[in-house]
Protein backbone atom coordinates (compact mmCIF):
# COMPACT_ATOMS: atom_id res chain seq x y z
CA UNK A 1 0.00 0.00 0.00
CA UNK A 2 2.86 2.40 0.93
CA UNK A 3 3.91 1.80 -3.20
CA UNK A 4 0.42 2.81 -4.19
CA UNK A 5 0.37 5.91 -2.16
CA UNK A 6 3.53 6.90 -3.05
CA UNK A 7 2.83 6.80 -6.93
CA UNK A 8 -0.50 8.56 -6.18
CA UNK A 9 1.29 11.72 -4.53
CA UNK A 10 4.27 11.90 -6.75
CA UNK A 11 1.42 11.37 -9.89
CA UNK A 12 -0.26 14.04 -8.14
CA UNK A 13 2.49 16.85 -7.65
CA UNK A 14 4.04 16.07 -11.20
CA UNK A 15 0.00 16.83 -12.50
CA UNK A 16 -0.11 20.32 -10.36
CA UNK A 17 3.54 21.08 -11.13
CA UNK A 18 2.59 20.54 -15.29
CA UNK A 19 -0.48 22.77 -14.39
CA UNK A 20 1.67 25.41 -13.16
CA UNK A 21 4.28 25.21 -15.47
CA UNK A 22 1.52 25.14 -18.18
CA UNK A 23 0.06 28.39 -16.63
CA UNK A 24 3.12 30.30 -16.51
CA UNK A 25 4.52 29.84 -19.56
CA UNK A 26 0.89 31.24 -20.98
CA UNK A 27 1.33 34.16 -19.65
CA UNK A 28 2.38 37.02 -21.77
CA UNK A 29 5.29 39.24 -20.46
CA UNK A 30 4.78 42.83 -20.32
CA UNK A 31 7.32 44.36 -23.21
CA UNK A 32 8.57 47.77 -22.42
CA UNK A 33 9.26 49.36 -25.29
CA UNK A 34 12.88 50.71 -25.87
CA UNK A 35 13.91 54.32 -25.34
CA UNK A 36 15.35 55.86 -28.86
CA UNK A 37 17.53 58.70 -28.15
CA UNK A 38 16.44 61.00 -31.34
CA UNK A 39 19.50 61.74 -33.92
CA UNK A 40 20.15 64.67 -35.96
CA UNK A 41 17.64 65.71 -38.89
CA UNK A 42 18.68 64.98 -42.32
CA UNK A 43 18.55 67.90 -44.65
CA UNK A 44 19.33 69.06 -47.91
CA UNK A 45 19.98 72.48 -49.18
CA UNK A 46 18.54 72.69 -52.81
CA UNK A 47 19.83 75.32 -55.63
CA UNK A 48 18.20 78.91 -55.58
CA UNK A 49 15.14 80.09 -57.51
CA UNK A 50 14.20 83.24 -58.62
CA UNK A 51 17.35 85.08 -58.14
CA UNK A 52 16.79 89.23 -58.27
CA UNK A 53 18.65 92.43 -57.30
CA UNK A 54 17.55 92.22 -53.68
CA UNK A 55 15.84 89.02 -52.88
CA UNK A 56 16.44 84.96 -53.68
CA UNK A 57 14.38 81.97 -53.17
CA UNK A 58 16.00 79.12 -51.07
CA UNK A 59 14.33 76.29 -50.86
CA UNK A 60 15.28 72.98 -48.63
CA UNK A 61 13.89 69.64 -47.64
CA UNK A 62 14.16 68.17 -44.57
CA UNK A 63 14.39 64.14 -45.32
CA UNK A 64 14.09 62.83 -42.11
CA UNK A 65 13.44 63.98 -38.57
CA UNK A 66 16.43 61.90 -36.75
CA UNK A 67 13.75 60.35 -34.50
CA UNK A 68 12.16 63.83 -32.95
CA UNK A 69 9.49 66.49 -33.51
CA UNK A 70 11.54 69.06 -36.13
CA UNK A 71 11.12 72.45 -33.84
CA UNK A 72 12.74 74.81 -36.41
CA UNK A 73 13.59 74.87 -40.16
CA UNK A 74 14.67 77.14 -42.98
CA UNK A 75 17.73 78.52 -43.88
CA UNK A 76 20.20 80.43 -42.83
CA UNK A 77 22.43 83.01 -44.87
CA UNK A 78 25.20 85.54 -44.68
CA UNK A 79 28.24 86.59 -46.83
CA UNK A 80 31.05 84.21 -46.20
CA UNK A 81 30.51 80.29 -46.70
CA UNK A 82 29.13 77.98 -44.12
CA UNK A 83 26.10 80.31 -42.20
CA UNK A 84 25.27 78.79 -38.74
CA UNK A 85 22.41 79.97 -36.66
CA UNK A 86 24.86 82.17 -34.82
CA UNK A 87 23.95 85.14 -37.76
CA UNK A 88 20.81 86.67 -37.28
CA UNK A 89 19.97 86.17 -41.25
CA UNK A 90 17.67 83.33 -40.97
CA UNK A 91 14.69 82.41 -41.81
CA UNK A 92 12.21 79.84 -39.51
CA UNK A 93 9.78 78.06 -41.95
CA UNK A 94 6.18 76.18 -40.49
CA UNK A 95 6.29 72.28 -40.76
CA UNK A 96 8.44 68.99 -39.98
CA UNK A 97 9.45 66.77 -43.11
CA UNK A 98 9.27 67.80 -46.50
CA UNK A 99 10.27 70.55 -48.87
CA UNK A 100 9.93 74.21 -48.17
CA UNK A 101 11.00 77.53 -50.27
CA UNK A 102 12.02 80.66 -48.11
CA UNK A 103 11.75 84.15 -49.57
CA UNK A 104 15.28 85.83 -48.17
CA UNK A 105 14.60 89.68 -48.87
CA UNK A 106 17.03 92.73 -48.15
CA UNK A 107 20.09 91.65 -50.17
CA UNK A 108 22.63 93.94 -51.72
CA UNK A 109 22.29 94.03 -55.66
CA UNK A 110 25.49 92.24 -57.45
CA UNK A 111 26.59 90.32 -53.56
CA UNK A 112 28.03 87.02 -53.68
CA UNK A 113 25.61 85.44 -50.51
CA UNK A 114 26.01 81.79 -49.17
CA UNK A 115 23.20 79.73 -47.96
CA UNK A 116 22.37 76.72 -46.06
CA UNK A 117 18.90 74.84 -45.05
CA UNK A 118 18.90 73.84 -41.84
CA UNK A 119 16.56 71.90 -38.93
CA UNK A 120 16.52 71.42 -35.60
CA UNK A 121 14.89 68.57 -33.24
CA UNK A 122 15.99 67.84 -29.48
CA UNK A 123 19.07 66.19 -30.64
CA UNK A 124 20.14 69.27 -32.17
CA UNK A 125 20.53 71.46 -35.30
CA UNK A 126 21.57 69.92 -38.59
CA UNK A 127 22.41 71.77 -42.03
CA UNK A 128 22.03 70.83 -45.40
CA UNK A 129 25.69 69.43 -47.12
CA UNK A 130 28.75 69.67 -46.36
CA UNK A 131 28.87 73.32 -48.03
CA UNK A 132 26.99 75.83 -48.44
CA UNK A 133 25.18 77.20 -52.11
CA UNK A 134 25.73 80.39 -53.60
CA UNK A 135 24.05 82.87 -55.56
CA UNK A 136 24.92 86.22 -56.82
CA UNK A 137 22.31 88.86 -56.86
CA UNK A 138 21.77 90.58 -60.02
CA UNK A 139 23.54 94.17 -60.53
CA UNK A 140 21.08 97.50 -60.63
CA UNK A 141 20.12 98.03 -64.52
CA UNK A 142 22.45 100.43 -65.91
CA UNK A 143 21.52 103.98 -64.90
CA UNK A 144 19.34 103.04 -61.87
CA UNK A 145 21.14 103.73 -58.36
CA UNK A 146 19.14 102.44 -55.36
CA UNK A 147 15.65 101.06 -54.23
CA UNK A 148 13.74 102.86 -51.92
CA UNK A 149 10.69 101.20 -50.46
CA UNK A 150 7.42 102.65 -49.70
CA UNK A 151 4.57 101.94 -46.69
CA UNK A 152 3.13 99.50 -47.97
CA UNK A 153 6.20 97.27 -48.63
CA UNK A 154 6.61 98.46 -52.37
CA UNK A 155 10.13 98.70 -53.58
CA UNK A 156 11.07 100.96 -55.81
CA UNK A 157 14.25 101.78 -58.24
CA UNK A 158 15.75 104.83 -58.27
CA UNK A 159 18.05 106.53 -60.60
CA UNK A 160 19.99 110.27 -60.40
CA UNK A 161 19.41 112.62 -62.43
CA UNK A 162 21.68 115.85 -62.17
CA UNK A 163 21.83 116.10 -58.47
CA UNK A 164 18.67 114.64 -58.00
CA UNK A 165 17.77 111.10 -57.29
CA UNK A 166 13.90 110.19 -58.88
CA UNK A 167 11.76 107.10 -58.43
CA UNK A 168 11.87 105.36 -61.86
CA UNK A 169 8.19 104.61 -61.23
CA UNK A 170 5.07 106.33 -60.02
CA UNK A 171 3.88 105.02 -56.39
CA UNK A 172 1.85 101.64 -56.26
CA UNK A 173 -0.27 102.71 -53.26
CA UNK A 174 -3.59 101.85 -51.77
CA UNK A 175 -3.42 104.51 -48.95
CA UNK A 176 -3.99 107.90 -48.92
CA UNK A 177 -4.44 110.32 -45.82
CA UNK A 178 -8.13 111.77 -46.88
CA UNK A 179 -9.51 107.96 -46.44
Amino acid sequence: MKNTAYTSIHKLLFTGFSILLLVLSSCEKETIPEEVTPTLPEVATIDPQNVLINQADCPGEVLNNGGAEITARGVVWGTVPLPTLDLPTRTNEVGGTGKFVSRITGLAPNTTYYFRAYATNSAGTAYGGVTSKTFVTRPFPAGITGLVTGIEGNRYQTVLIGSQIWMVENLKTTKYNDG
